[in-house]
């Protein structure tokens, strides 16, 4: 995508999502739009910005004690809204180490300025030669994730005009202070179901175009837009991590140079925990060369991307086949949607538990498929030339055998683009679907016994854009 051209508007509205992933309030938008030095540079403004933004009390309490890493990770979370490639994480983590340990020497407020001028303004339109197609397409995506931000922010500021300005009595330089103004829980709010895809802006404009009739338009955006949750980062070493209240973000990015397991930072005897619902668990991992056994606990998504360390092929196919990652499910329960998304390498999880409430079965689990690489891994034929890197899930047989006793019937696999309908699966050149070595691919619905599958009973996919179900 081409550079964006922006207004100073814009500037203002990003560094509100940038620095506390909020929109502006009008009060806010108003007091920099006349404050903001007349026709100077955008890199000007955007230190002006910057240093006005990073001097804020709540800044400082919130970012202050950060090292170089947790500060760009949390960057990279407001601004692009994921963890961010290992190779963008290191630059600016350098540009934070002094000079003396090799690096630029630039302070938070120098690096937040040209993080958030950098993000927005990179010309995206043609492949940069430093990035593989699969990290292209998703600076693309980060860079619509933040202009979607930017304006539905902007859109928010001015439509609801003086119904988005903190109350005067809120105490706006601690961190309990804002969290009890209705006003700028809405702020965080609208920004909260905004992605890349620009029709979730439309939804955001169209939920303030609502409130605005409202007799208290903050109310309403506070009643019909679920809050987030907080977002926790795992390091290399062995976490425990709570988050409470549903909507909770766990990221287990790679640290550091290279592909290498010791740089994973979801481990064994990792203990996630959450309560409520809606929280997500964010891995990417290269080949540790065992399987992973980590406890997590309301946790109900988890989205794995396994990296390999291997080039690419002219067709933008990985040349080796020798790289997975596997997870051992055992002792992560309830786990509703499992995902495989962007990755380079086989990903295999076993011992997945079917998620129950008490004595009963109650929830399906969802398996999805998406954006992997189309590779070279796997088998090939005449029908199916070549097969991306694999996904193979097992389920616990205990569990089977759990839920074969609970309801005494069968379990069906559901296989679609979409399951929200039931329409038949597409055929894709890139992907099959079995299920205890029946090949399915095509096929609507499988039903078996689960007396007789619970010993080995294995889901096996290769390739995109797939997406599978138990329904229970």
């Amino acid at each position: 995508m081409p550079a964006p051209t922006l207004t100073n508007q814009q500037l203002i509205s990003a560094f509100y999502v940038a620095t506390f992933d909020r929109a502006p309030d009008d009060a806010g938008l108003i007091y920099w739009t006349t404050h903001l030095p007349a026709g100077a540079s955008q890199a000007t403004i955007a230190s002006t910005l910057a240093a006005g933004f990073s001097g804020n009390p709540v800044f400082v309490a919130t970012y202050g004690s950060d090292t170089p890493l947790q500060y760009v990770t949390a960057l990279y979370l407001n601004v692009l809204g994921g963890p961010g490639d290992t190779g963008g994480i290191n630059y600016w983590v350098n540009q934070l180490l002094p000079i003396t340990s090799g690096g630029a020497g630039q302070t938070q407020t120098q690096v937040l300025a040209n993080f958030v001028l950098s993000a927005l303004t990179i010309d995206l339109t043609v492949q940069p030669a430093n990035l593989t197609t699969a990290e292209w397409v998703a600076a693309q995506d980060r860079q619509q994730l933040l202009l979607n931000k930017v304006n539905v922010g902007l859109y928010f500021a001015t439509t609801l005009g003086a119904s988005s300005n903190l109350n005067p009595l809120t105490d706006v330089n601690t961190i309990a202070g804002l969290n009890s103004d209705p006003a700028y829980l809405a702020s965080v709010a609208i920004l909260h179901s905004v992605t890349a895809d620009s029709a979730t802006a439309t939804n955001a404009t169209t939920e303030i175009n609502t409130a605005v009739t409202q007799p208290s338009p903050v109310a309403y955006i506070n009643n019909h837009t679920p809050l987030p949750g907080p977002t926790l980062t795992l390091t290399t070493g062995q976490d425990t991590l709570t988050a409470a209240g549903g909507n909770a973000i766990f990221n287990a990015p790679i640290i550091g140079n290279g592909v290498n397991p010791n740089n994973d930072t979801f481990q064994s005897g990792d203990v996630l925990s959450a309560t409520g619902t809606g929280n997500v668990l964010n891995i990417q991992l290269v080949d540790p060369g065992v399987a992973i056994l980590a406890t997590t606990i309301g946790i109900q998504t988890v989205n794995i991307l396994a990296e390999s360390n291997t080039t690419d092929s002219a067709n933008n196919n990985p040349v080796s086949s020798n790289y997975a990652v596997q997870i051992n499910a055992l002792q992560m329960a309830n786990v509703t949607n499992w995902g495989d998304v962007n990755s380079r390498a086989n990903v295999t999880i076993e011992n997945i538990q079917l998620p129950s409430q008490g004595d009963g079965l109650t929830d399906s689990v969802t398996f999805t498929v998406r954006d992997t690489q189309p590779g070279s891994i796997g088998t090939s034929s005449s029908s199916k030339p070549t097969i991306g890197p694999s996904f193979t899930a097992f389920f616990d047989p205990q569990s089977l055998i759990r839920a074969a006793n609970v309801n005494q019937a069968a379990i069906t696999i559901k296989a679609g683009n979409d399951l929200s309908t039931n329409a038949a699966y597409q055929s894709l050149p890139y992907t099959t679907l079995s299920f205890n070595a029946t090949d399915v691919h095509g096929a609507h619905t499988v039903t078996l016994n689960l007396s007789a599958t619970a010993g080995y009973a294995a889901l096996q996919a290769q390739g995109t854009e797939a997406a599978f179900q138990t329904v229970l």
